[in-house]
């Protein structure tokens, strides 16, 4: 079980981590290059100063891509959603687990 919780799953999470990335780049490289309008309303956001962006997050989390028209868009945004939620969730489930299994302390 230390395999796995230490050792596979971290691996795992990295490689979807990479996935995901990626997923985000494109997305957000046609939404620069097919909607500059939208980019820029939403404060420019880019692969790695994305997060802080609250409207962008929020635009995001709402599906606004699919409010674009652009089905290629929506197809990306879709998959990068449905990638970052498994993300998240798998995040959550490995601590919750590193825990139970003793190999993480909260004090």
């Amino acid at each position: 079980m230390r395999i796995l919780v230490l050792g596979v799953v971290p691996l795992l999470w990295g490689a979807w981590a990479l996935f995901t990335m990626a997923l985000q780049r494109q997305f957000l490289h046609r939404l620069k290059s097919n909607h500059p309008n939208v980019w820029i309303s939403l404060g420019r956001p880019a692969a790695f100063n994305s997060i802080p962006l609250l409207r962008y997050a929020r635009w995001f989390w709402k599906c606004g891509f699919d409010q674009t028209g652009d089905t290629e868009l929506a197809y990306i945004g879709n998959r990068f959603y449905a990638a970052s939620f498994i993300l998240l969730a798998v995040s959550g489930v490995w601590v919750i687990a590193a825990w139970l299994f003793g190999y993480i302390e909260f004090r």
